[in-house]
Formats: C-alpha cells, sequence, structure tokens
C-alpha cells in the first residue's frame, strides 16, 4: 500500500501536467489567430493612419491661415480705434475752441440759453 501512494501522486501530477499543456497549446492556438485578424487589420489600419495625418495636416493649414486672418483684422481694428479716438480728441479740441470763442467774442453765457420772448395779450 506504500508504493501506490507514490504512484498515485505522479499519477495526479502527470495529469496536472496534462492539462497545463493542453491549455497552453490551446491559448497559444488562439493567440497565433488574433495575431493573424490583427496583422490583416493592420494595412487597413495604415491606409486610414495616413488619411487621418494628411487631414491633420490639412487642419494645420487652415489653422494657420485662419490665425492669420484674425492677426490682420486685429490690426485693422486696432488702426481704426485709434483713427476714432483721434477724430473724437480733434472734436473736443473743437468744442473747447468754439466755446472758448463764442466766450469771448459774442459774450456772457451766450449760446447756452435761447432767449424768452414775451409774447402780448
Amino acid at each position: 500500500m506504500l508504493s501506490s501512494l507514490p504512484v498515485i501522486l505522479l499519477l495526479l501530477a502527470s495529469l496536472c501536467f496534462l492539462a497545463m499543456t493542453v491549455t497552453m497549446v490551446l491559448t497559444a492556438r488562439e493567440f497565433r489567430e488574433t495575431l493573424r485578424k490583427f496583422n490583416a487589420i493592420l494595412p487597413g489600419a495604415d491606409h486610414a493612419l495616413q488619411e487621418a495625418r494628411q487631414s491633420l495636416r490639412e487642419m494645420h493649414q487652415l489653422l494657420a491661415r485662419v490665425n492669420t486672418a484674425s492677426r490682420k483684422v486685429e490690426a485693422v481694428v486696432h488702426d481704426a480705434c485709434e483713427v476714432v479716438s483721434g477724430t473724437i480728441g480733434q472734436v473736443a479740441r473743437w468744442r473747447r475752441t468754439a466755446q472758448t470763442f463764442l466766450k469771448t467774442h459774442v459774450g456772457n453765457g451766450a449760446g447756452a440759453d435761447p432767449r424768452r420772448h414775451h409774447r402780448r395779450r
């Protein structure tokens, strides 16, 4: 009976080894099949990646043109604001000059209030 225990343990170990070997072979087969499928997909993926790169290049060029255009618009708006500011300053100076002229040449308060006309009844 003592000799049957080592035989049973050896048999059990052999069965475990056989199960592991079958599992590894099946896993390797599935892995190989997966790699074949992946390899079949790669040419299409390469084409898609090339199209994506081309689209990104075109998008980059478009954004560069938009950036240039927005900078030009910014410069035009800045120049227009400078012109308007200068014009407002000039009009303010003309107004002050006109007020000073009216005060000195026409009299006190001239042009400030309209004259009141008395109606006859």
